[in-house]
This record gives C-alpha cells, structure tokens and sequence, in this order.
C-alpha cells in the first residue's frame, strides 16, 4: 500500500509506509514512474497524430484507460503495480476528452476540461486511498484553477493583479485540503502533507513578490497575495507545531515569510532612481547583502532550534 488517503484503520507496523523512509520514497518512484509512462504515451500521440486516423485518434487513449482500469481492478488498489494502474487510467481520462475536444473542434475552454476531469478523478483517488492517487487530482484541480482565473479575470483586470489573486485563493483552498487530510488521514504517509504544505506556500510567495515588484511602485497590483502568505504561513506553523507537530511543515512555513520580507528590503532599496557612480552601485548592493544577512540571521536560530528538536526527539 502506497498510502491511504482516507484510512484511519492502516495498520501501523514496522516495514509499512507510515514508519520506514524507504518505503514512501519507493512510493515517489512509483509516482514518476507512473508520470514517465503517461508521458510515453502522450508522446506518442503528438509525433504520429497527423498519420493517425481520426477514430484511432480517440480510441487509443481509451484503450490505454481501459487498461488502466483493468490493471487497477486485477492488482488491487493496495499494490504498487495497482496504484500505478489507477493513476494511468486517471490520466487517461483527461488525455481522451482533451483528444476528442481536438478531432472534433467543440471549442471548450481548456479550464473546463481540466474542472470536468478533476470532477472525475476525486471519487476515484478517495477510493483507491493512496496519496500518489490524490497528489494526481491536486495538480489537475489547481491547472484547473489558474487556467479559469487567467481566463475569467484576465479579461477584466491586469494580469499581475490575477496573479495576486489568485494565488492566495488557492493558498486557502490548498490549507484547507491539507488540513482536511490531516483529520481524515490520520497516520499516512507525510510527503503528500509536505507537497500540499509547500504548494500553499509557494503560490502566494510567488504572488507576493508579485505585489512587491509587478508595478511602478509596491502594491500597484494589490495586497490579497501578502496577506495570504503570511496568514496561510502562521496557521500552517500553529498547527504543526501544537496540533499535527511536524518540522518540515513548520520549517516551510518560517521560511516563506522570510523570503518575502528579504524582497520586501531589496524593493525599498532600489525603490529610487538607480545610481549612475560606480560607488553608490556597489553602496547598494552592499546594504543588499546586508539585508540578506540579516534576514537570515533572524531566521537562522529558529531553523537551528527546528533541528535540535529532531535530535533530542
């Protein structure tokens, strides 16, 4: 069993997943290899789709879904070789409307296949309970998102504005999906925890420094992102550090804040009008380097206390 993604009842003993390194990092193998397949396959259809006919067009990745399927349904959702199964005919689905949508030019916006497979891909991650399963459904559910919010509200805004947006909406849609994990999943394997820990914290990270640098001036394209990060950052430290005690998560969460804080400095910094002596150029970058220093500093002991705890633990 790779994981479960809603199984409170897994048992919990040495050699299994929840207790052994090696085995979810066998089980990120399991996921790449899984990927590498897809990506066999899709490549195939994009080098020979002009020579192909168009019912052979549609046909194949249905062939390949139905495959999938069967493998699941022979092997069992609890093997390896199963899990993998599960998530190729998963992929699958998305690979056949995206096909079909192209032989016959139905104009769908692409966000909408993306909503409509995610729409299909959750009940059945729920029900192979794995993590690589439902990592698959979290990268379609957020393609699907940022490609409707470009869409939709690029049309009526700026494009760093959508940006700032945007990323802390899905900041707080990935926090509560982590956070639901967590009571639902109790005991899984914590490498889906961190992938959903850093993708809450990447994105309005991203679009922070978007706030600070995407305009003439800060906050020409709004604050929505800031805000996100640094309240997506203090809930996720608060509830693994007193609720679901983790170190990465904490570690991930005391270090977006700060990254966003050492371009906060650098913007100020060369907030003016840049210096044309070779002086005041190197002047700058010296308090820049400085900045950095200090920022680190600051978030050096809290980092090196993280570290000291795993070891007296």
């Amino acid at each position: 069993m790779i994981g479960p993604v809603i199984d409170k009842e897994a048992p919990r003993t040495p050699g299994t997943l929840q207790s052994e390194p090696q085995d979810w990092a066998l089980a990120l193998f399991v996921l790449f290899g899984a990927a590498q397949i897809i990506a066999a396959v899709i490549f195939f259809f994009a080098y020979n789709w002009r020579e192909l006919a168009d019912p052979l067009k549609i046909a194949l990745p249905q062939l390949a879904m139905g495959i999938g399927f069967l493998g699941w349904a022979v092997m069992g959702r609890r093997s390896r070789l199963g899990a993998a199964a599960g998530i190729l005919a998963t992929a699958m689905i998305g690979v056949s409307m995206g096909v079909v949508g192209q032989v016959y030019q139905l104009g769908a916006d692409p966000w909408r296949l993306f909503a409509i497979w995610a729409a299909f891909a959750l009940p059945l991650s729920i029900i192979a309970r794995n993590d690589a399963h439902f990592a698959v459904w979290f990268l379609i559910v957020g393609i699907a998102f940022f490609l409707y919010t470009e869409e939709t509200w690029g049309a009526v805004m700026a494009g760093n504005s959508v940006v700032s947006r945007s990323t802390a909406i899905y900041a707080a849609g990935a926090a509560v999906i982590l956070f639901l994990r967590e009571i639902t999943a109790d005991g899984a394997p914590r490498w889906l925890a961190w992938l959903i820990a850093a993708a809450a914290l990447a994105a309005p990270l991203f679009g922070g420094v978007i706030n600070l640098t995407g305009g003439a001036g800060m906050f020409e394209t709004g604050v929505a992102a800031s805000l996100a990060l640094f309240a997506v950052s203090g809930g996720l430290f608060a509830a693994y550090r007193y609720w679901r005690p983790d170190r990465p998560v904490q570690a991930m969460a005391m270090f977006a804040p700060a990254a966003w804080i050492a371009v906060f400095g650098l913007r100020v910094l060369f907030s003016g009008d840049f210096p044309d002596s070779a002086g005041a150029i190197a002047g700058l970058f010296f308090l820049s380097a400085l900045w950095i220093v200090a920022v680190t500093a600051v978030l050096a002991p809290g980092l090196k206390r993280l570290r000291d705890e795993r070891g007296a633990s």
